[in-house]
């Protein structure tokens, strides 16, 4: 995997699971944490702090997991994330967690 090959990892348990995306989500780390996490269950948060880039793909994949965890909420999302929200009429679809976390 290169240096800054991005990753989407799963952290947490039960009701207080969290997707954590670090470096740049494009189509390959999507289809890393596909085979990783065939069914992954509730996912709580969607942290995206250390994200430097997303592609259409990883949006996709955002959307995707937004609509299967509709009280998914971004905690301390990166402005490569915010942008693109922005930019695709889609930062409504996310509720946005205090800075507290």
């Amino acid at each position: 995997m290169r240096k800054d090959a991005g990753q989407i990892t799963l952290t947490g348990s039960g009701c207080n699971v969290q997707a954590v995306l670090v470096g740049e989500v494009d189509l390959a780390a999507v289809q890393r944490f596909r085979a990783a996490h065939q069914r992954p269950g509730p996912i709580a948060d969607l942290v995206a702090e250390h994200l430097t880039f997303i592609d259409s793909s990883g949006l996709k994949f955002l959307l995707q997991l937004q609509a299967a965890n509709p009280g998914m909420r971004l905690v301390r999302p990166s402005r490569a994330l915010t942008d693109l929200l922005e930019i695709t009429g889609t930062a409504s679809r996310f509720g946005l967690a205090d800075a507290t976390g």
